[in-house]
């Protein structure tokens, strides 16, 4: 079991929920860039190949993020997945089932 502490707006201290604990990976997981982490390069979205290029390819972009969700541990099934590009700012937002519960995340 996870003890993570959480800080709410009131400052009142809490242990993390599971399902708080899963919205965090998955959004700690679709930020993180490959090759950021030395001792293993082969880990998180390959930003500087598909996403932070002249022209990117937003079919390949969004399956790059939907397989890093879907892959992750405790997702059983997509609900809802929307990605936009606008001003050259990119926006995801998506919603999961997981084993426990439903979760929704942006980035």
């Amino acid at each position: 079991m996870v003890w993570d502490l959480n800080l709410d707006g009131n400052n009142n201290i809490n242990i993390v929920r599971k399902q708080e604990e899963l919205a965090q990976t998955l959004r700690n997981k679709l930020i993180f860039i490959r090759g950021e982490w030395r001792y293993e390069i082969t880990v998180g979205i390959p930003y500087f190949e598909h996403i932070l290029i002249d022209n990117p390819n937003l079919t390949i972009i969004e399956s790059l993020f939907k397989k890093a969700i879907l892959e992750t541990n405790g997702v059983l099934k997509m609900l809802r997945f929307e990605m936009k590009l606008e001003k050259q700012i990119l926006s995801v937002s998506f919603s999961v089932q997981s084993i426990y519960g439903d979760i929704e995340g942006q980035i």
